[in-house]
């Protein structure tokens, strides 16, 4: 895996974040994190390599999309991670609209993800 490879994750919950990053370092990859909509640009900005978006809509508002269809416009792919008990067609329109790669419900299954995940950085 390229080391060079920076997936940045955005979630409301600092553990969530504390996970997914464990989990994708184990396998290879680079990690910000944001769990504001305004700390999404400021990473960027830091960066400047951000390659994949792990966003949790979970506890944002509906700016969120607005930031998502940037990350779109930025050439940057996402993956919006939905809790379970919200999935409907609307949500999976807004994601793919904003232009999401990919919409997953948790609890989110980690060689799917990581399969993803490699499968959009290759």
């Amino acid at each position: 895996m390229n080391d060079s490879q920076t997936i940045l994750i955005v979630n409301k919950n600092q553990k969530n974040i504390e996970l997914l990053e464990e989990f994708l370092i184990k396998h290879g990859f680079n990690t910000k994190s944001a769990t504001e909509i305004e700390d999404i640009e400021k990473a960027e900005l830091e960066c400047g390599c951000i390659n994949l978006a792990l966003v949790d809509i979970t506890g944002f508002n509906s700016a969120i999309w607005e930031k998502l269809k940037e990350l779109q416009k930025s050439g940057i792919p996402f993956i919006v991670i939905s809790p379970k008990q919200i999935r409907d067609i609307r949500l999976e329109a807004e994601s793919m609209k904003a232009g999401a790669r990919a919409v997953l419900l948790k609890p989110l299954s980690p060689n799917y993800l990581i399969g993803l995940v490699k499968e959009l950085l290759s």
